[in-house]
């Protein structure tokens, strides 16, 4: 947390909250006591043109402006010195950056459930983002995939805002930053941003780019194989206008990449709309773009093999099927919603909260003391030895009072002692037998009990499946972390090659890497998953024997000692 105390504009306290993360110019926090809000604090001192801009869109902020933007609603001070630090802002949870939507790979593993139908609609929600700002007369500028952000039902909201150009009260306050493979030809040869003033019509081609790179699979309009001798880098290619889907490519010696969607799977007003869009300087707005993409997500047919797949009507057959065919272990799309588990646990989130609800088994109950059970057994041995032997006894001794009674009053004392003598020795003679089973049944049950005890007790290591389980789930809460630690790396590295010349293909490296690691990570969680739950099963069957075991003995000594 920021060892700092803030407060906004009217004086009111701000505590802040669980750190949410950190970007380049500050990290955020949430706010303790508001789950709306999120709170943006500065790493660096502000400058008073900056602090004149926040001021600014706090001043000019509209609902509309908040339903899609992450747009700043107060100042924040430190109290100690009254300067300002930072921002509140909306809070944005449940969101995912675009191109975790965009590019296939990730997507699988991100957005499970999106079809064609939810990245067109994405596309048509973020044309009104984009519009909304326009309508406002503000200018998006840094357009780039970390400055939208995508939710689990298609709608977009676009953050880090104060980046954005604004105008307010007759003042225009210019971004000073971009990326150029998302900025118009006219800007390509642009060496600084500093400044400049932009225009709406600059981000309708950073619009376009975005939509482009949703229907396409990622795939980046001007990004393809140049066949003319020169070299011919990524912002060239924009600058020349060598759009490479266009039906006229090859004129301009670009050849559309092999496996991609063709510019026929789309409507003719959509095709149309990419063409002016990247062809001419007349692009078409984000308003145009929402009514012609609804118009095509009205027009999709569903595929017969695969639930998964939707499709332009105009295609005589589904282009997924044929492209997922014509590479060996291309998936464009996850599982269709509703559909069974053919890709089950494809989303590493959802993984990790299956990993996160489950348990440790039950710890073993406490081992009764060892001597305490043995003396227990022996005691009650020689309780069942005496038992036996008066129940044995006692017939005999009855008969041998009545019949020396008879004797007694028949034929007098001397002759009683002689009955008696042969009485006892008939006695023994009997009970002998009687008392040689008695000893060695009762000496099996102390030997097989005693057994039983010794398995018991000698599990030493009874709750070591517990203690591996534990030791386990660890584990993979630090591959999880190792997950949410890979876009970071990424972000962090794109802007290490920001003024790379070949920064596309930087760009088409780290997302690569990027669906490696996420795949390498998704697969062992998987296999944790299945560890965790095997040692569970493990643990529980071993504590309900062992239990088993010491409760028959339990019975045993309980029944002897009745």
């Amino acid at each position: 947390m920021e060892n700092i105390n803030v407060y906004d504009s009217n004086k009111n306290k701000i505590i802040l909250g669980d750190f949410l993360g950190r970007g380049g110019e500050g990290s955020v926090y949430e706010v303790a006591g508001n789950a709306n809000l999120a709170a943006k604090i500065y790493h660096d001192p502000l400058n008073k043109n900056k602090e004149d801009k926040l001021k600014a869109m706090t001043y000019v902020k509209s609902e509309k402006l908040l339903n899609v933007l992450a747009w700043p609603v107060d100042t924040l001070y430190n109290a100690d010195d009254n300067s300002m630090v930072g921002i509140l802002m909306p809070m944005v949870k449940g969101y995912k950056e675009i191109h975790k939507l965009y590019n296939p790979g990730v997507r699988i593993a991100e957005f499970p459930h999106a079809g064609w139908d939810f990245l067109i609609r994405t596309a048509s929600n973020l044309a009104r983002a984009f519009s909304v700002v326009h309508k406002h007369d503000h200018v998006i500028g840094d357009i780039n995939p970390g400055n939208i952000v995508v939710s689990s039902r298609a709608t977009v909201m676009l953050i880090d805002t104060d980046s954005f150009q604004v105008s307010a009260y007759g003042n225009i306050y210019p971004c000073n930053v971009g990326v150029t493979m998302y900025q118009p030809p006219e800007l390509q040869d642009i060496k600084s941003f500093e400044g400049l003033i932009r225009t709406s019509n600059h981000d309708n081609f950073g619009l376009a780019v975005f939509i482009f790179q949703l229907i396409f699979m990622g795939r980046h309009p001007f990004s393809a194989k140049y066949t003319g001798s020169e070299d011919m880098t990524l912002e060239q290619a924009i600058k020349e206008k060598r759009f490479a889907y266009m039906k006229e490519s090859k004129s301009r010696y670009m050849r559309q990449p092999l496996g991609t969607l063709s510019i026929n799977g789309v409507s003719d007003t959509v095709a149309k709309l990419f063409e002016r869009a990247f062809l001419t300087s007349d692009r078409p707005d984000g308003k145009e773009w929402s009514i012609s993409l609804e118009e095509m997500l009205n027009d999709l047919i569903k595929c017969t093999k695969e639930p998964s797949h939707k499709y332009y009507k105009s295609q005589a057959r589904c282009p997924w099927c044929r492209m997922e065919g014509s590479k060996e272990g291309v998936l464009f799309f996850g599982r269709a919603a509703g559909q069974p588990d053919k890709y089950k646990y494809t989303d590493v989130e959802d993984i990790w909260r299956s990993i996160a609800s489950l348990n440790p088994p039950e710890p073993f109950p406490d081992m009764p003391e060892y001597k305490d059970l043995n003396l227990k057994l022996k005691s009650a041995r020689h309780k069942l030895s005496r038992k036996v032997i008066i129940k044995k006894t006692a017939p005999f001794i009855g008969g041998i009072g009545f019949i020396l009674a008879a004797v007694n009053m028949t034929l007098g004392s001397y002759w009683m002692v002689a009955a008696g003598i042969l009485f006892a020795a008939a006695v023994f003679l009997t009970l002998k037998p009687a008392l040689v089973k008695c000893r060695a049944q009762t000496d099996k049950t102390y030997n097989d009990t005693v057994k039983r005890l010794d398995l018991y007790l000698s599990i030493k290591d009874r709750d070591t499946l517990r203690k591996r389980f534990i030791d386990k789930k660890e584990q993979l809460a630090l591959i999880y972390e190792s997950y949410k630690d890979l876009e970071q790396k990424r972000k962090l590295r794109l802007k290490e090659t920001r003024t790379d010349k070949n920064k596309y293909k930087i760009v088409d490296i780290l997302d690569r890497e990027l669906i490696i690691e996420s795949s390498k990570i998704e697969k062992e969680l998987k296999n944790g998953m299945e560890q965790l739950e095997q040692l569970r099963l493990r643990a529980e069957k071993r504590k309900n024997a062992v239990c088993d075991e010491i409760k028959k003995c339990i019975d045993i000594l309980e029944r002897s000692r009745a």
